[in-house]
C-alpha cells in the first residue's frame, strides 16, 4: 500500500512539475518581444527610403545573393525581389516580356538572339564605382554576367545550363548584345529568362 501510495505522490508532483514547465513556456511564448531599432533610413528624391531590414519568409538559409551561385529556392526568391533579367515569363500568359532587353531580333535559323537594352537602366551608387557614382547598364555588364556563369572559376551550379546551350556572348556596342548562340533547337529563349534571378 505505502509503494503504491509513493507512486501515486511521485506521479503527482511529476504532472504538477510538467504543467507549470509547460505554462511558463507558454506565458513566455505569449510575452510581447521588442522590436529592436537598426537605424534610421534615409530618405531620397521622391519620398523613397532606403536602408531599413529586408524580411522573408525562407524554407532555407540563403547562403548566397551572387545570381551566379543562387541554387536554393530562397535565395532565388529573395533574387527575383532585387535583380531584373533580359526578359521576363508573364506567369499569366506565359509569353516574354522585356525587362532590361527592351526588344530582341531572334536569327532566321533560330540561334541567334540580339537584345537591345533599355537606356535607363543604371547601377546604383556604391563604392565599387569611380566616385561612388553608379553607371548606366551595358552590353558588356550583360556578357559579364553570361561569361561569369560559365566561369569554373566561380562554380556556378547554372554552369552546366549554360555550357550545354549556350555558346557565347558577344557585346557590339552600349545598347545592343547579341547573347545568346544555341547548340540546338530547345527554346533558347528560356535561357534569356534564366540569366539572372530578377
Amino acid at each position: 500500500m505505502k509503494r503504491h501510495f509513493q507512486r501515486t505522490n511521485s506521479l503527482t508532483w511529476c504532472v504538477r512539475l510538467l504543467t507549470c514547465l509547460l505554462l511558463s513556456v507558454f506565458l513566455v511564448a505569449c510575452s510581447k518581444k521588442e522590436e529592436k531599432s537598426v537605424g534610421q533610413l534615409a530618405p531620397l528624391k521622391g519620398g523613397i527610403k532606403q536602408g531599413g531590414v529586408f524580411r522573408t519568409n525562407a524554407v532555407s538559409d540563403i547562403s548566397s545573393l551572387d545570381p551566379a551561385r543562387m541554387a536554393k529556392l530562397s535565395e532565388v526568391l529573395v533574387g527575383h525581389q532585387v535583380y531584373d533579367l533580359l526578359v521576363n515569363l508573364n506567369d499569366s500568359t506565359l509569353e516574354f516580356e522585356p525587362m532590361l532587353g527592351k526588344s530582341w531580333e531572334i536569327s532566321d535559323d533560330g540561334l541567334t538572339y540580339t537584345f537591345h537594352l533599355r537606356g535607363d537602366v543604371y547601377f546604383h551608387d556604391d563604392s565599387c564605382f569611380p566616385d561612388g557614382k553608379g553607371r548606366k547598364l551595358t552590353a558588356a555588364d550583360i556578357k559579364y554576367s553570361l561569361t561569369r556563369s560559365v566561369d569554373a572559376r566561380v562554380q556556378s551550379l547554372g554552369s552546366e545550363f549554360f555550357t550545354t546551350c549556350v555558346l557565347g556572348a558577344e557585346a557590339y556596342y552600349d545598347a545592343t548584345i547579341e547573347a545568346i548562340k544555341a547548340k540546338s533547337e530547345p527554346s533558347v529563349k528560356e535561357v534569356a529568362g534564366y540569366l539572372a534571378p530578377n
